[in-house]
């Protein structure tokens, strides 16, 4: 999986309502990545795709939870050996597409209204 980074240091601290407004986006974000993972979640029985659901929680996850998930979201085996699986990378492909939009509102959003400076 690519991985990206944005780091960032607050200076002083975030009040209520800034972390709500933060929490908020966040889980908009999540919500966002969740309906791109259903577009491109693979359906053979529809058993993968409405075992996703998002669960709520601080942040909020995003879960797959039919017994074969890991293996169609991240494969199997090495390419060229019996039983290879290449991932469909539905739910890795939806943060990679939905990820530098993000960060972009982000960055916005924390040197605009929330007092942040880059790292």
């Amino acid at each position: 999986m690519a991985e990206s980074a944005v780091a960032f240091e607050v200076v002083g601290e975030l009040d209520d309502e800034e972390y709500q407004a933060l929490l908020s986006a966040l889980r908009d974000w999540v919500s966002e990545v969740f309906d791109e993972s259903q577009r491109r979640c693979p359906v053979r029985t529809g058993r993968l795709k409405s075992s996703g659901r998002i669960e709520s929680n601080e942040m909020r996850s995003i879960i797959y939870d039919c017994p074969y998930a890991g293996v169609v979201e991240h494969g199997r085996g090495e390419q060229g050996e019996k039983g290879y699986f290449e991932g469909r990378r539905y739910i890795d492909g939806a943060i990679d597409e939905l990820a530098p939009e993000f960060a972009a509102f982000l960055k916005l959003a924390l040197h605009q209204d929330f007092n942040v400076t880059e790292a």
